[in-house]
């Protein structure tokens, strides 16, 4: 991750694109980069970056993946993990929005 943070935006682009059979890569890059997205979410770090990673993978190699199965059931994985993720930092935003109401409407 750290590597790819200091990509940029075209350089990412490439990266990405290198993946796919087309670019050289192959299905079995393509899922382990779908894994290592998946760990990341794990470490419940870097969310905003690792959607943009998603959202572009998705736009660029979206017709591969739904064409290759074991990449479909990465990516349902993915989906799983990610839900699991927003549904964390739901609940900190709803928890910071309770305090903030509530020190707004304290009498200190």
């Amino acid at each position: 991750m750290e590597y790819m943070k200091t990509l940029n935006p075209s350089a990412t682009d490439m990266e990405m694109r290198s993946l796919m059979p087309i670019g050289g890569g192959s299905h079995a890059a393509m899922e382990t980069f779908l894994k290592f997205l998946s760990s990341w979410l794990d470490t419940n770090r870097d969310f905003e970056l690792v959607q943009a990673y998603i959202c572009l993978f998705l736009k660029i190699s979206g017709e591969e993946i739904a064409d290759t199965p074991s990449l479909v059931a990465l990516l349902q994985e993915l989906f799983s993990k990610q839900q699991q993720s927003w549904t964390r930092i739901e609940g900190h935003f709803n928890r910071t929005m309770c305090l903030i109401n509530y020190l707004k409407s304290a009498v200190l």
